[in-house]
């Protein structure tokens, strides 16, 4: 299997140094972060792109499935040995967003927002899912950026009730290929590791970053509950923004500002 893998990896780009140096293409996978997560020579090799023109049982947050729809959507993962300190690696999710969210800009989409902390919208509906995961591979440790985006078709492909939720590229006139998407974000992603290397929670780099992505969000000021820790009971707040480590402050009743981790938001 190794080897099988080897011979079909290509050369991406070669100027990259952590996200879409090289490809590896496949025509069907159940997902492309589990597999990307369970193929030990796979985790290994930093700047991998996998790309799949089909998964069968993809992946979102918190245990969902990914909706494929019955187009041509883009399934890929990427291999990342992230060249910042573990403080922030939870923050590989906002990295990615905003990476995605300005490839769709360049683009022309209109009405362009992140929520989050793992979905890009047009107009409020949703056109990517984002699901970073992270795993040892050997020494170091390697996180998958999971994206999926609809880019052909309209919301009718999906199933009646998501109609009002989702969304594709071609809806908004964005007629693109699979690869010059992953590309494009693979890129971006890139150049914001680049600029990210070797800093902490206190780099002036990083906190320029969040507050890019804090002005790309649609989740600044919107009001919701949250739990403090799993199983507690939800509080009510506002989204304020991003603290130093990327997790997301909420301003509660009292004016007292608590960090949220992922997951445990529900939007009202």
């Amino acid at each position: 299997m190794t080897t099988c893998i080897k011979q079909k990896i290509q050369e991406l780009d070669r100027n990259r140094a952590y996200a879409g140096r090289f490809l590896l293409r496949f025509d069907v996978l159940e997902s492309t972060n589990s597999f990307c997560l369970e193929t030990t020579s796979v985790l290994k090799r930093p700047g991998l792109a996998v790309i799949a023109n089909h998964q069968t049982g993809g992946r979102g947050s918190r245990g969902r499935t990914w909706e494929p729809g019955r187009g041509r959507h883009l399934f890929c993962s990427l291999v990342i040995h992230p060249p910042i300190q573990p403080e922030l690696f939870p923050a590989m999710t906002l990295f990615a967003g905003l990476s995605v969210f300005r490839v769709l800009e360049d683009l022309g989409a209109g009405d362009l927002a992140i929520k989050w902390p793992n979905d890009v919208l047009i107009q409020g509906r949703k056109v990517c899912g984002i699901l970073c995961e992270s795993r040892n591979a050997g020494d170091a440790r390697a996180v998958v950026a999971g994206i999926g985006i609809n880019i052909s078709g309209d919301h009718r492909q999906f199933p009646r009730h998501l109609w009002n939720r989702l969304t594709t590229l071609e809806e908004h006139g964005i007629n693109i290929s699979r690869l010059e998407l992953m590309d494009r974000i693979a890129g971006k992603l890139d150049n914001i590791l680049k600029t990210a290397r070797g800093c902490n929670a206190k780099s002036p780099d990083v906190h320029k970053i969040f507050r890019q992505w804090e002005a790309a969000s649609s989740s600044i000021g919107r009001e919701v509950e949250f739990q403090r820790m799993a199983g507690d009971k939800y509080v009510r707040g506002i989204i304020s923004g991003l603290d130093s480590h990327g997790r997301l402050l909420v301003r509660t009743g009292n004016g007292k500002l608590t960090r949220v981790l992922s997951g445990r938001v529900r939007y009202l």
